[in-house]
């Protein structure tokens, strides 16, 4: 089965990225609700989009897990070295990369129920020792980068930067202020930049209310990851169907064989228990196809 464009962070549709110009025309609002990289936001569009805001003020409003470090550190250095005065807003999430990409901001806000996560850069390889060995110098000098950016912007020791990001450390807004990565409370912050629309199990340490906050899937959601297995749309609408009609056939068994049905273990994931259940209708549905 080839499953194309999944993210490890992306349970559901991807999130929003875009740009509004107030009818003041003084700001320029970028919406940064998205994976870094490939599977979200480029840095190539990011820039470019950058380079057109003439305002002498752009909010940056962020709710991002990160993503890839050096579409981040570009995007990053966009910011840094543009005339507008930024604003960071986290509104919902700057983990790993996005943290990054705040600390480009001339001023750094958060909501009061929001996060900043910082970690060591992550990497995937494939081959021996030496491959591995060189990839390991590569990742210490990452890391050694982003260590010099958030000290320059809290002012703490490499020691200090260092074991937060060892530790894979979430900051509360509270902490994220006395540790001076981000300047005040957002007074005024945006409130549907704070749904958690990602999948934040792959990090080691993610706060338990940020991993039961994730957005239940839709059938649209579900369409999604047929089509991309290889079923016609059609198919895959006729598969949720029939899939929501054996739910719904579930719920009107009588409590007894409920209770039954109810022992046997049930996976937690709610998109995998539906594709559990619809597995053979699926192969059902290409035998039919083939013929």
């Amino acid at each position: 089965m080839h499953v194309t464009n999944r993210s490890i962070f992306h349970p559901h549709p991807h999130g929003t990225y875009r740009i509004a110009v107030n009818d003041k025309v003084e700001s320029t609002t970028v919406y940064l609700y998205d994976e870094i990289g490939v599977f979200g936001v480029m840095a190539e569009q990011f820039v470019k989009d950058l380079e057109g805001i003439k305002t002498p003020r752009i909010d940056l409003r962020i709710n991002s897990p990160g993503g890839m470090a050096f579409e981040g550190v570009t995007m990053y250095n966009a910011l840094v070295r543009h005339p507008a005065h930024v604003v960071a807003h986290v509104d919902g999430l700057a983990a790993s990369i996005a943290a990054v990409i705040t600390m480009g901001a001339n001023e750094v806000q958060i909501a009061p129920n929001a996060f900043l996560m910082i970690h060591e850069p992550w990497s995937m390889v494939v081959g021996g020792v030496d491959e591995l060995r060189h990839e390991a110098d590569v990742l210490d000098k990452v890391a050694g980068k982003i260590v010099e950016t958030f000290v320059q912007r809290t002012g703490a020791s490499q020691e200090q930067v260092l074991d937060w990001m060892g530790d894979e450390t979430w900051f509360t807004a509270e902490e994220a202020i006395a540790a001076k990565f981000v300047d005040a409370i957002d007074e005024e912050p945006n409130a549907d930049g704070a749904k958690n629309l990602f999948d934040l199990s792959v990090f080691a340490r993610t706060p338990a209310v940020l991993l039961e906050s994730k957005t239940p899937p839709t059938e649209r959601d579900l369409e999604r990851v047929l089509r991309d297995a290889g079923c016609s749309r059609a198919q895959a609408k006729s598969i949720i169907a029939r899939g929501f009609a054996a739910e719904q056939r579930e719920a009107a068994v009588p409590e007894p064989q409920k209770e039954l049905r109810e022992a046997a273990p049930v996976p937690k994931d709610a998109v995998a228990a539906l594709l559990a259940k619809v597995d053979i209708q699926l192969a059902t549905a290409r035998k039919e196809t083939e013929a």
